[in-house]
């Protein structure tokens, strides 16, 4: 039974579709544009994408390729920025999430820009990425020992992508071709 002075409820606020996460895409006339991702890959608009390279005294980190045309092949951990969300920002929820690593000192260390060609049951995909480093003492990670992350130390990472760049996703490869990976090193070392 419900009086006059019964308190009442507040309806929640309505949102046009709160499932819609919005990414930044870059359009044909170089502006950034609130986009779901799926409506970006579909319109073929240039993604802006935030991988970081997390480098441990066995080496770099590699995850299997989520970017269209990566077909599980082996690359850096990636994440699409939330619309309004720096990159940092963007990086340390990445770290966070998937690897249950927080507090890290992320470094911004350069970028590129990538294509991935369609295959099979994926749309072609073009990236710009903004790629930061951070460094661990010892390649233990809290989360994320699915199977699908390998460590693979810097010289080893130039020798397979020379030998056989298939294996590696299409932002990883853009990354290695721009020579961000070429004075890389262990923690502490040059390049780091």
């Amino acid at each position: 039974m419900r009086g006059d002075d019964a308190p009442r409820s507040r309806p929640a606020p309505r949102l046009l579709n709160p499932t819609m996460v919005e990414i930044a895409a870059v359009d044909d006339s170089g502006q950034l544009q609130p986009l779901p991702p799926e409506r970006a890959r579909r319109e073929g608009l240039q993604l802006i994408v935030v991988a970081v390279a997390l480098s441990s005294p066995a080496g770099i980190l590699l995850t299997r390729a989520a970017e269209a045309g990566g077909g599980g092949a082996w690359s850096l951990p990636a994440v699409l920025p939330r619309w309004g969300e720096h990159g940092a920002t963007a990086a340390a929820r990445l770290m966070r999430g998937s690897f249950g690593l927080g507090g890290l000192a992320l470094r911004r260390a350069g970028g590129a820009r990538y294509r991935a060609d369609p295959v099979p049951g994926a749309t072609a995909e073009r990236g710009l990425v903004q790629l930061f480093r951070a460094e661990l003492a010892s390649p233990d990670l809290p989360a994320g020992g699915d199977g699908g992350l390998r460590w693979l130390a810097p010289a080893a990472l130039a020798a397979e992508l020379a030998a056989d760049p298939r294996r590696f996703g299409p932002l990883l490869r853009a990354v290695a071709a721009a020579g961000t990976l070429d004075a890389w090193a262990a923690p502490g070392g040059e390049g780091a």
